[in-house]
């Protein structure tokens, strides 16, 4: 008995014995048998791996996490099973040859179920060879694909893509990273992006085809040997045409791609003047909806409010329902509150619409996904805006654990986030040494991305000058806030409200 079987066997059995179809995560933990499965957080773990088979389910009831069988899943599950059994004995042909003649329904789901057997057995030549035979894109190859870049086995198959050099091969390559993001799978993206920037030459992003170009213009945040300033002077070029091959709206799709990764990169100012000469904010309320904190993000650094609050008000019709949206939404009046206005109710409908987008983000992305994370953390923040320093903490503490659990680890770019707003509200609650611990955390963390000059370094020696001056370190003070300032003039301007605030606090320091 395989440790699949073992573990969906005893699962029945308890439920069997409890006389109830749903099971309490936690209470699994202590099990003899099957707890050690449960508790691991490990992709390739069986319980994880019965998960996004869609063999099993997890939901959330009255706070508890609980688990159950999906019968359309498990289905799908033998079947690709059984149809792994009878291709031992039948040729190549064989997975290709049912696909278009047999009329099962649950069929591609049964292949790709096959096609994931064999990529856990190292056997990526089956998946090779029936992607070659499509003259098309075929979504059964998604997952199975994603399952081969999760357990970082998978440079031939990247190899055999990218020599193809086809579309339909680029295309397939976008949608598996869709589907790992969205399974909050994000060590496959980040072991995919390894193996493809090592193996793939071609980086001339200005007259690809439509999903070639967004491939490698993704690939850009990962590749830390592009000269990104440079790509934007090209751009800007208004005496060359870029991506002919395009309709108008791939090419703002391309330009919204191309966008997001300036902000990415912390180049703020540069994303600004960007979006101002292609006319980014005039695009669809779906494109600006769908980059919604990309868009937001250098307005509100550049305190640029209005135009912020223009399009939060342009897109709010058609995106009330949407708990991305409104999180990010929340973050424009917070941020305002806190860079400009000081007026208390920017913050409390801040707040207001971070709570109103916790109960949507949880039923549309679930109770542990990125989308919580980022709520969690805007409300941690939020309150320590507003001086309720232990909620804050609270708050942080469950973002910074879901985010932990997605990566597997404790230092990766977005906790860099989480930890120094962490460092702040202990600072706030006068725990110096912890407070000046996680902006350290927060330096290690951002730096995985961002260069040491980007306006957003200027957040952490903000705050550490702060917590510096609290525990009499007064020269480090000093430092510190000399490095926001100096950050600030140069990538902000000096006219920049954050610029003249380091400055006057620099001042201050010296008097």
């Amino acid at each position: 008995m395989t440790t699949n079987q073992l573990l969906l066997n005893h699962l029945a059995e308890l439920m069997l014995n409890e006389e109830k179809h749903f099971l309490a995560v936690d209470l699994l933990f202590d099990d003899v048998q099957i707890g050690d499965f449960v508790k691991s957080i490990q992709i390739d773990s069986p319980y994880q791996h019965l998960i996004s088979e869609g063999v099993l389910t997890e939901i959330v009831k009255e706070e508890k996490l609980y688990v159950s069988f999906t019968i359309e899943g498990y289905f799908h599950y033998v079947l690709g099973e059984v149809i792994y059994r009878i291709d031992q004995e039948k040729s190549d042909q064989y997975l290709i040859d049912i696909v278009y003649s047999n009329k099962l329904i649950g069929l591609n789901e049964g292949v790709a179920n096959c096609l994931s057997k064999y990529v856990q057995e190292s056997k990526n030549e089956k998946l090779i060879s029936f992607i070659k035979s499509q003259n098309t894109i075929s979504t059964i190859c998604v997952k199975p694909l994603a399952n081969s870049f999760i357990l970082n086995d998978f440079e031939l198959i990247v190899k055999t893509l990218i020599n193809d050099d086809l579309e339909d091969r680029y295309f397939l390559i976008l949608l598996t990273l869709k589907f790992l993001d969205e399974n909050n799978k994000h060590v496959g993206i980040e072991n995919f992006w390894k193996v493809f920037i090592y193996n793939f030459k071609q980086f001339n992003i200005f007259n690809a085809s439509f999903y070639k170009s967004q491939l490698i213009i993704k690939s850009l945040l990962h590749n830390t040997n592009n000269n990104l300033k440079q790509f934007i002077s090209q751009i800007n070029d208004n005496q060359k045409k870029y991506f002919q091959n395009c309709s108008d709206y791939q090419k703002r799709i391309i330009y919204f791609e191309f966008y997001n990764i300036i902000v990415s990169k912390g180049l703020l100012k540069e994303a600004f003047d960007f979006s101002t000469r292609i006319k980014l904010y005039e695009y669809s309320q779906e494109l600006l909806t769908a980059n919604y904190y990309n868009v937001l993000y250098p307005l509100l650094e550049l305190q640029q409010f209005e135009i912020a609050e223009n399009i939060y008000k342009k897109c709010f019709q058609s995106s009330k329902q949407n708990g991305y949206f409104l999180n990010w939404s929340g973050w424009i009046y917070q941020t305002w509150y806190e860079l400009k206005s000081q007026n208390i109710n920017h913050l409390n409908i801040g707040i207001s619409l971070y709570h109103d987008a916790s109960e949507i983000i949880e039923i549309d992305f679930g109770k542990y996904s990125i989308q919580k994370y980022q709520n969690l953390e805007n409300l941690g923040y939020a309150y320590s805006l507003k001086g309720d320093h232990h909620k804050s903490c609270n708050y942080l503490d469950n973002a910074i654990s879901i985010l932990q659990k997605l990566y597997q680890t404790d230092v990766t770019y977005l906790l860099g986030t989480s930890y120094l707003m962490k460092a702040v509200a202990l600072l706030n609650l006068k725990r110096y040494d912890e407070a000046l611990h996680f902006s350290f955390c927060s330096d290690k963390c951002k730096l995985l991305q961002i260069s040491e000059e980007s306006p957003e370094m200027a957040w952490n020696h903000y705050d550490r000058a702060n917590i510096y001056l609290q525990i009499g370190e007064i020269e480090k003070a000093k430092e510190s806030m000399k490095l926001a300032y100096t950050i600030r003039t140069k990538t902000l301007g000096d006219q920049n409200g954050l610029t003249i605030h380091a400055k006057n606090e620099f001042n201050k320091m010296n008097t």
